[in-house]
């Protein structure tokens, strides 16, 4: 299935994409965005996640290949994983 991505979600995608498994920090993502001009608040790194992760998935048939490291980053995992879920269906941030 093809979906749109906007130019933020692509830089971010290929920032995480170009280092799989490893750690990518909001600061560095900030960086693949915006090379240091006209900087927005960091947390619209989370926002761009969201939205990334909700269209890969729905290209993919469900898969998640986006893993916060929370209060760090974002994870790359090409296979995928399974994100914990807690008792009231939402996502735990680990």
């Amino acid at each position: 299935s093809i979906v749109h991505l906007t130019k933020q979600e692509s830089a971010l995608l290929a920032a995480l994409a170009s280092r799989p498994g490893m750690l990518v920090t909001k600061a560095m993502c900030m960086l693949a965005l915006y090379q240091g001009h006209s900087e927005p608040h960091a947390k619209i790194i989370d926002v761009f996640a969201c939205k990334l992760r909700k269209k890969i998935a729905a290209a993919t048939g469900g898969l998640d290949c986006i893993e916060t490291v929370w209060g760090h980053g974002f994870r790359f995992v090409s296979e995928g994983y399974r994100p914990e879920v807690g008792s009231f269906g939402k996502r735990l941030i680990v």
